[in-house]
């Protein structure tokens, strides 16, 4: 014989349809000590011994008073449907150490009992679709092999902890006929992408195994199997094919609709890839460029947002050096990575927001060159000032011999005296 404890918790619970079967203990009063009496009994002055609590009463410790009456299941929990109650008495029956009295509540045919811990109730609830039942069936998913046996007893105890958490002690046997047990499905959830992880967020196919009880709470899909969202990629819920037509969970786990699960599923990830709005800004404000970017889910190796090249961007004079990545600058002006990082063309998005600003960091046009914004370098022989902006600034530089001239066949000297001579390609 098994004696099982089932501990109603932080909303689950389990249905039980048990018969008890006596493990043959006996409550021995003894004999009374200064006119009082040990646990589960109480002094009877007539005969001047000890007597067993009647059905229905305890007593918690040695003491010469009353046994006190127990607590009811119905006083702690509201129990519903067509049951029969009463408290449990006889040698073969212990606990009146405490509040713990046995009772027993027998469903008639056709009935199971399921308790929830989310609403305080119990309830001898008509068998569903998958057991005979003489009532109307409703949604629950369990094989019930007692439905088809008669009726129904549930033998246990309650009690209140000092929590307020309800528990209910059922002795059950080992014959499972008896048992309302759970039909068990398989839940699989494909994430329905290409991608492994995207800006550190994982997405992964799930599968785990389901007890179907019939109450809209248990076909909620738990938390940590659904995927990963962000604004650039938006978990929408599950559908049963992989183009979403028929989406039957919500981005939250919650069903949809009236769909009752009733066997094994296999399940898609549905998303909404919005379009990625990246806008590049030159320093000066005097231009913007707009770049529109998607997540490619349907490639094997997805791609992703790539910085387009936009270093002509620069005001004459100045030349290209990097990009700075901020998040909606006009409402949110932070790093798209939370610090400064500088970015090449070509280089990844940081895929944090559906609006990414970007700016164009340049630096002076360097001695020896001028910029267009292209960098160009002046002609053999020949050097500029930085921030030069056209061939005409280009100058051979007077030294102390004269002007030096070089060309592709080597160097010579101009006379000394007449001082730089500007590079004219007209």
């Amino acid at each position: 014989m098994r004696k099982i404890l089932f501990a109603f918790l932080g909303g689950m619970f389990l249905n039980v349809c048990a018969v008890f079967v006596a493990e043959g203990r006996t409550l021995d009063c003894g004999e009374p000590v200064s006119g009082q009496c040990r646990a589960g009994c109480f002094y009877d002055g007539t005969s001047r011994s000890c007597i067993r609590c009647s059905a229905g009463t305890y007593r918690a410790s040695w003491g010469s008073g009353p046994c006190k009456d127990c607590t009811k299941p119905s006083e702690v929990i509201e129990i519903k449907g067509e049951y029969e109650f009463e408290f449990l008495n006889g040698d073969e029956y212990t606990g009146y150490d405490t509040d713990t009295c046995p009772w027993l509540i027998r469903c008639s045919a056709g009935r199971y009992w399921r308790y929830s811990e989310t609403s305080k109730t119990a309830r001898c609830q008509v068998c569903g679709r998958y057991g005979s039942t003489s009532g109307v069936p409703d949604s629950t998913c369990y094989d019930m092999n007692a439905c088809d046996s008669g009726d129904c007893d549930v033998i246990g105890q309650i009690r209140v902890d000092y929590d307020d958490n309800v528990y209910i002690e059922v002795n059950t046997t080992d014959n499972d006929e008896y048992a309302c047990k759970p039909k068990v499905y398989t839940m699989t959830l494909n994430k329905n992408t290409n991608l492994v992880e995207l800006n550190g967020m994982e997405y992964e196919n799930f599968s785990y195994d389901v007890e179907c009880n019939g109450d809209n709470d248990q076909y909620a899909i738990p938390n940590y199997v659904l995927q990963p969202t962000q604004d650039v990629k938006i978990f929408e819920g599950y559908a049963k094919d992989k183009s979403c037509t028929e989406k039957i969970f919500a981005s939250n786990g919650n069903l949809l609709g009236n769909e009752i699960l009733n066997k094994d599923m296999e399940l898609y990830a549905c998303w909404n890839n919005p379009d990625i709005i990246i806008e590049y800004h030159r320093s000066d404000s005097v231009e913007t460029r707009t770049q529109t970017c998607k997540i490619d889910d349907a490639a094997e190796e997805p791609s992703l947002c790539l910085f387009e090249n936009n270093a002509d961007m620069v005001a004459d004079g100045k030349t290209f050096s990097n990009y700075i990545c901020r998040i909606n600058a006009d409402t949110d002006p932070t790093f798209c990575t939370g610090t400064e990082i500088y970015y090449q063309p070509k280089e990844q998005i940081p895929l944090v927001s559906t609006k990414i600003d970007i700016y164009i960091n340049s630096i002076d046009c360097p001695q020896g060159y001028y910029c267009t914004p292209n960098k160009n370098s002046c002609p053999i022989g020949t050097t500029s000032a930085t921030g030069s902006t056209s061939v005409s600034a280009c100058y051979m530089q007077s030294g102390q011999s004269g002007t030096k001239f070089c060309d592709k066949n080597g160097c010579f000297y101009l006379p000394t005296g007449i001082g730089n001579i500007s590079y004219n390609p007209s």
